[in-house]
């Protein structure tokens, strides 16, 4: 099958062009997008073998979704925290120490894209990143930690291959679920934690190699 590439000028181009936004409800959350066209819609559809996908995109000139999840002592978020297409924040970061120590845990090993984040950080302490308040990235964003990332049966799916293995999450919850008081005051559940949701502190170029250093 053919490899669909969009470049990210046409993807402007289709929002600003496109007739009115599309409405999109995920979970509690609801956001507006521009439907991508029949050609992106048609290779989602072939590749995942269901009809009536879409693939849809979130302008910079959108109406950012504000973050707003909560435990029971209020919202873990600040009011300006916003977000695009995301379920609770913009930025899901992870260190690949983390990682390497538990798929070493695992039958068989895993990609880091199990875990889906966007920010990853070599050369660390395994879950050294529970303490990190403060994040720069090189020498200019700034990003700040909400909360842990609670983890839930989408990392057992390899995003991949879609094959799915029931005993990751499994393991991850012998051994990461929160036990300092700290942390439980951050988050939602009792679910194992991995990673953690991050929010925009102060704008900047990330590039991939940067220099990475955190506050605690």
């Amino acid at each position: 099958m053919d490899t669909l590439k969009i470049a990210v000028d046409q993807l402007e181009h289709l929002a600003t062009n496109s007739p009115s936004p599309v409405s999109i409800n995920y979970k509690e959350l609801k956001m507006n997008g521009h439907d991508c066209g029949d050609t992106c819609a048609q290779w989602f559809q072939n590749y995942l073998n269901k009809p009536n996908l879409r693939l849809v995109y979130l302008p910079m000139t959108a109406p950012p979704v504000l973050c707003n999840t909560k435990n029971k002592s209020g919202s873990l978020f600040q009011k300006d925290d916003v977000m695009g297409f995301n379920f609770t924040s913009s930025y899901l970061l992870m260190t690949e120490s983390s990682q390497d120590d538990f798929a070493g845990r695992l039958e068989n090993s895993i990609p880091i894209t199990n875990f889906r984040p966007n920010i990853t950080v070599e050369e660390t302490i395994p879950y050294e990143e529970d303490k990190w308040e403060l994040v720069k990235l090189g020498d200019g964003p700034v990003i700040q930690t909400r909360k842990p990332c609670e983890r839930c049966i989408y990392i057992n799916v390899n995003a991949e291959n879609g094959v799915t293995d029931t005993d990751i999450l499994k393991i991850l919850t012998s051994f990461r679920k929160v036990s300092e008081e700290k942390l439980k005051s951050k988050v939602v559940s009792q679910s194992p934690i991995l990673g953690l949701n991050m929010c925009l502190v102060r704008e900047g170029v990330v590039k991939v190699g940067d220099d990475v250093s955190a506050t605690y």
